[in-house]
């Protein structure tokens, strides 16, 4: 066997050139469907390592207007399911958002995540604690932290019963560590405190109508079906006019198929089939270079023959031929994807080596290696045999229409996966950087969930006046990319509720955001009472009947009157998958609770935000977080932009495959047509004419390709823009610049080769036929 395998390195050593291009197709695509391999994994097996994961699930909501599902649901849940459903051997609550707390230990400032959680999810998700007290959680002042934060903190998991002050007053008792949890987790919070230790939830998120929490269960029973019944007929029987559709939403599908999120689903199972495709076109590519290779040593096929080797043998050779291709070719993957590894875990989020481990990167690369070798040594096999069978004109025209199918079809899957993505990304751009009905630039936006903007308005108001780099600012609720969740009911007197979305805001949200005011006013509150005023966008004033029937028609919600005394322009309030819907803006004075500042600049943003930081940090030490609005708009997309560049990438590198595959089979042809270019020059034929005859034939193969891949890419992505309520319109001359791109990289490609072969003298040539 060893002395085969030598036989099978000097083989691929004495076609070191076509040896060293299915080589580099081949590394390029085991390293890109390994990478989406992992991509893949990685995600989908989030919480897959939690026992009994598919007895988990979450409360969900949907409105029964428009049937959209959210897992933020009323606080006052949790109870009433506890108290009424025995099916349910676990109920927990648990906050939406991690407050980012700075902490003081030992006189020494920390920032600290803390979740709020209800002790009882300490029995539905696997806590493993080092330490703990008897009951950890059910007691107000009582934390339990993560392994990794307590060593961050203290040096030590030894630390049961030591203190924490939370806001310069709360003083938290440490209760238990524990170890933390693997990275594809989805809660896997740093530390948790229960919820009476927060006064914002124990003032803002009473009733039935303030959705505030997601809630956390374990049920006992094989009928989810029947238990959701009854969750819906007992919850909108007890409390009046809920009007909602409940049911219970698995905690396996939570990272995947999060609800008012863009599935991940989608974009994972794009990415997972792109990398499969540059490995198919990587081993399409190979077949060629396999057929050229074939049909060329033809002879010495007939050689091993006439001295005796069995049909069994040669096919033997012939595979240890193309393992060692394909098994060099791997180890160069593997070395890639290594050092390509932090690009990823950048991207999927997730330390890689807590997920993925060499281990498991080892066996996909060695899946992909088999998988290839396998495929290949098929082909292998149907080559040979049906080269027995064969006439030599049978063979030789199998072997040209092959070749050509398969640079068709290299190019056209290439084109297809490279026009895509950048259609892809000129949408993702279009979304994050069109004119959403406000004024993007030098606008700053601070949001924070604990941070006392609130009870410090007049001191940051004060300052950020003082600053002249600083041109206006409001005071609000909530983000514009956090508020679109949170949908109400305002009504003609008379009639069924309107659903819409609703903003809390100071009076100078206007002129900071550059959003007009097409009739009426905006909040005035030093001339005016503004606690009944609305201000509505022109889509539900057109609703309403047009602008002059809705400044003079009362809105009713609970049971208040409420006067329309503005209308604003449409403005975008969410990503560009949703529409503009119907939107209310209410005042809200600076002192009730506040979780986003915008500040427009002058313009010098990078002083701006300088003095902004050292504004907020002076008055408190809490944290926020700031960015500016087109930062905040691009992180609605991270997905879509992933995907993008990934596609991207992967397509410039199927291009890059069927371009050296195109260079090997130009270099096999022009071997064939050697005694023919000779002769032509001989009879006159100049430089310009023989490369004509040499290219045309390519630039026909390249051009089929393409008119095939076109018609593909106008009908996938126009079923893809369609996720968009606004979206771009594709130009036809992107096709043209692409048409353009590609036959230039082709020519290139094939050109260096032809040029060199319609050069030589052709005495050289003929002597060497």
């Amino acid at each position: 066997m060893i002395a085969k395998i030598k036989q099978s390195l000097r083989s691929v050593i004495s076609m070191k050139h076509h040896a060293i291009i299915s080589i580099i197709g081949l590394t390029i695509g085991i390293s890109c469907c390994t990478l989406a391999t992992t991509w893949a994994y990685v995600h989908w097996s989030f919480d897959k390592h939690i026992d009994d994961v598919d007895d988990i699930y979450m409360l969900a909501f949907s409105d029964t207007i428009d049937n959209e599902l959210d897992i933020v649901v009323p606080t006052v849940a949790a109870e009433y399911m506890r108290n009424n459903f025995s099916e349910l051997e676990n109920t927990a609550l648990l906050n939406v958002w991690p407050e980012s707390f700075s902490v003081n230990i030992n006189k020494h400032w920390h920032q600290f995540d803390i979740c709020i959680a209800d002790y009882q999810f300490l029995e539905i998700l696997p806590f493993h604690f080092i330490q703990k007290t008897e009951n950890p959680l059910q007691n107000k002042g009582g934390i339990i932290i993560s392994e990794k934060e307590s060593n961050r903190l203290f040096g030590s998991t030894s630390v049961l019963g030591e203190s924490i002050i939370l806001q310069d007053s709360i003083l938290l008792t440490i209760e238990g560590i524990y170890k933390d949890f693997p990275e594809n987790t989805t809660f896997k919070q740093q530390a948790f405190v229960n919820f009476e230790t927060s006064q914002f939830y124990t003032n803002n998120c009473e009733g039935w109508f303030n959705w505030c929490d997601y809630i956390i269960t374990k049920v006992n029973t094989n009928n989810v079906t029947e238990l959701e019944e009854r969750l819906n007929a007992n919850m909108n029987k007890a409390v009046e006019k809920l009007d909602v559709k409940v049911s219970l939403y698995p905690y396996s599908k939570l990272h995947l198929e999060t609800p008012f999120e863009v599935s991940k689903t989608t974009h994972i199972i794009v990415v997972s089939l792109a990398g499969l495709i540059v490995l198919l076109i990587s081993i399409i590519n190979y077949f060629s270079l396999l057929t050229n290779l074939f049909y060329k040593g033809q002879n010495k096929f007939k050689l091993k023959r006439i001295l005796g080797a069995k049909h069994r043998q040669i096919i033997i050779d012939y595979w240890l031929d193309i393992s060692i291709v394909v098994i060099i070719s791997s180890l160069c993957a593997l070395i890639i994807c290594i050092f390509c590894i932090p690009f990823f875990i950048e991207k999927m989020n997730v330390n890689f080596f807590n997920t993925i481990g060499y281990g498991k990167l080892l066996l996909i690369v060695s899946v992909c290696t088999i998988t290839t070798i396998i495929i290949c040594a098929c082909y292998q096999y149907l080559l040979y045999a049906f080269a027995k069978k064969s006439t030599y004109n049978k063979k030789q025209n199998f072997g040209k229409t092959f070749n050509t199918s398969m640079v068709i079809a290299q190019f056209a899957i290439a084109v297809f996966i490279a026009l895509s993505a950048y259609i892809m990304q000129k949408q993702i751009s279009f979304a994050i950087h069109s004119d959403k009905g406000y004024s993007n630039k030098n606008l700053i936006q601070i949001s924070t969930y604990n941070y006392p903007i609130d009870q410090n308005f007049d001191v940051i108001s004060a300052k950020l006046n003082q600053n002249p780099n600083i041109l206006s600012y409001s005071f609000n609720q909530g983000s514009f990319q956090e508020f679109s969740s949170s949908i109400n009911s305002y009504s003609i007197e008379g009639k069924e509720n309107e659903y819409c979305y609703i903003f809390r805001t100071s009076s100078n949200l206007f002129k900071t955001t550059g959003i007009k005011i097409l009739k009426g006013r905006a909040f005035n509150p030093t001339q005016f009472n503004e606690e009944y005023s609305l201000i509505i966008n022109a889509k539900y004033a057109l609703d309403l009947g047009g602008y002059d029937k809705a400044l003079t028609t009362p809105l009713i919600h609970n049971d208040k009157k409420y006067k329309v005394i503005g209308i604003c322009d449409n403005f975008n309030i969410a990503n560009l998958y949703t529409p503009i819907r119907q939107l209310v803006i209410t005042y809200s004075e600076p002192s009730n609770y506040c979780g986003c500042l915008l500040i427009k600049t002058n313009g010098n943003n990078a002083v701006a935000i300088k003095d902004i930081n050292k504004i907020l940090s002076d008055i408190s030490p809490q944290s926020y977080i700031l960015q500016t609005m087109q930062e905040a708009s691009a992180n609605l997309y991270v997905n879509e932009q992933a995907e993008a560049n990934i596609l991207g990438g992967f397509g410039l590198l199927t291009l890059l495959i069927s371009s050296i595959g195109l260079l090997s089979m130009t270099i096999f042809i022009v071997e064939q047509k050697t005694k023919e270019i000779g002769i032509r020059k001989v009879n006159g034929a100049n430089i310009a004419e023989l490369m004509k005859m040499l290219n045309i034939n390519f630039i026909t193969k390249v051009s089929i390709a393409f008119a095939v891949a076109c018609p593909v890419v106008a009908i996938v992505m126009h079923i893809w823009l369609q996720e968009f309520a606004y979206r771009i319109t594709v130009n036809w001359l992107v096709y043209i610049f692409a048409f353009i791109i590609l036959m230039a990289l082709s020519l290139i490609s094939v050109s260096t080769i032809t040029y060199r072969a319609a050069k030589q003298n052709p005495i050289k040539a003929l002597r060497y036929e």
